[in-house]
């Protein structure tokens, strides 16, 4: 073989190389962020899937004052690209949940539309399936290599009562007292 053909050839296979390296470092990044974010969401839905079962079930559910929010899946919308197609779909089907209830909270929080009971139980229905797609959210979401919160036992403390307290983190700053 010629020096030109061996230079050639030699060339090729670097920039080759180089490509899969290129494409595996990306696919390495990509991967560590896809499980960071899923990480993040599952740490969204549980206080979110509380919020979605008490609006399910609350008697006055439009005139609700309390806002039903999804901050991380806000921050992170456009990352959804990195699940697999049945997590995204599932994802945008809770959003547009919780953007139903929102949406219909605001428009029947003036006197302008008051809410009645056919507003009361859309906000009721649209709650209920919203919360009823946490379970199947969580599954994908741990499936893509998220970790879920640990789901510690509520303790329940009667007024004026409080749990004990651990030892401090930081001790010196447990001493400053306001």
């Amino acid at each position: 073989m010629s020096a030109f053909l061996l230079g050639s050839l030699s060339s090729l296979v670097s920039a080759s190389l180089g490509f899969w390296a290129g494409f595996l470092k990306k696919a390495q990044e990509e991967s560590r962020r896809r499980k960071a974010i899923a990480t993040a969401l599952l740490f969204e839905l549980r206080p979110l899937e509380r919020m979605l079962r008490v609006r399910a079930e609350h008697t006055r559910a439009a005139e609700s004052t309390v806002k039903i929010s999804m901050p991380v899946y806000d921050r992170f919308e456009s990352d959804i690209i990195l699940f697999p197609a049945d997590t995204v779909q599932t994802l945008l089907e809770l959003r547009a949940f919780v953007r139903d209830i929102e949406t219909t909270a605001i428009t029947h929080s003036s006197e302008k539309h008051p809410a009645d009971e056919n507003a009361h139980h859309y906000v009721r229905l649209k709650a209920a399936a919203a919360a009823n797609l946490i379970p199947p959210i969580r599954r994908l979401l741990e499936d893509a290599g998220g970790h879920s919160p640990v789901d510690a036992e509520v303790e329940l403390y009667p007024q004026g009562k409080l749990p004990p307290l651990s030892a401090p983190a930081f001790p010196n700053a447990a001493k400053i007292k306001g």
